[in-house]
């Protein structure tokens, strides 16, 4: 009796043993609330304030109307020539004659001027539309020799007319008046004056038929004596009688680089 006892044992360890072990739940995972990154504050974009637009105050309708009789000038011929103070208290001077037919300019110089090696040119032609310039040399001169029939490509911007009548005509402030009335290379002239934004004085010397200016000059007064900076001269002025075919490159003449 024992013996089954033992045995109906021992099978129920077996039993117990052998059977799966009950598995347990699993807790399930606790999501994290997603935090947002912060914010960076953009750098405060600088504004710069408007400037306030100075609005010019018309000429004095004199001297308007002595101007507006050169607006619809297109064809004329000057002889140029000017001076600059420099910092060694000496000038820089300049000297060219040109003719102007709209928007072809002819330059000539007295001497011809070097462009590269034994290249010169006396003649210029400027197309300032196109923003292009020829160089010849016609001058009796020995730096012409083979250059006969051959224009030469220049540096428009070199070449190109930086004061004229009418960028002196443009500058005239409303504060200007007429100084005197006089006569400049046989031209009836009103001489107007005016102080500019730099503090000096200016003084410019307007052809009375036509409105054109004739000179202009820049300069400082100290002690009661006027002291010249800048000084630049349009004379011989004519109007009017410059042809087209005077400012374009002549006929025969092949382009070079």
């Amino acid at each position: 009796m024992k013996t089954v006892i033992i045995v109906l044992l021992i099978a129920t360890m077996l039993l117990v043993s052998c059977s799966p072990a009950e598995e347990l739940p699993q807790p399930e995972p606790v999501q994290q609330p997603a935090v947002e990154p912060a914010a960076v504050p953009s750098a405060p974009v600088e504004t710069q304030p408007e400037e306030p637009q100075v609005k010019q105050q018309p000429l004095d309708p004199e001297i308007a109307s002595l101007l507006a009789k050169s607006d619809e000038i297109d064809s004329y011929g000057y002889a140029y020539s000017s001076r600059v103070r420099n910092q060694f208290e000496n000038y820089d001077t300049a000297a060219f004659s040109v003719y102007v037919n709209g928007n072809n300019i002819k330059k000539v110089y007295a001497a011809p001027q070097k462009l590269r090696d034994n290249i010169h040119y006396n003649e210029v032609f400027l197309d300032s539309d196109a923003m292009t310039a020829y160089g010849i040399c016609t001058a009796r001169s020995i730096k012409c020799t083979g250059l006969e029939n051959k224009a030469y490509k220049v540096e428009y911007n070199f070449e190109r007319l930086r004061i004229t009548p009418f960028t002196v005509k443009e500058s005239v402030l409303s504060s200007a008046e007429i100084e005197q009335q006089g006569v400049f290379q046989n031209r009836k002239s009103s001489v107007l004056r005016f102080t500019d934004s730099d503090g000096n004085e200016e003084r410019i010397w307007v052809d009375q038929f036509y409105g054109m200016p004739l000179k202009h000059t820049i300069f400082e007064v100290n002690d009661g004596d006027e002291l010249v900076l800048k000084e630049f001269i349009f004379g011989q002025f004519s109007a009017a009688n410059t042809k087209k075919s005077e400012t374009t490159l002549p006929v025969g003449y092949e382009k070079q680089d």
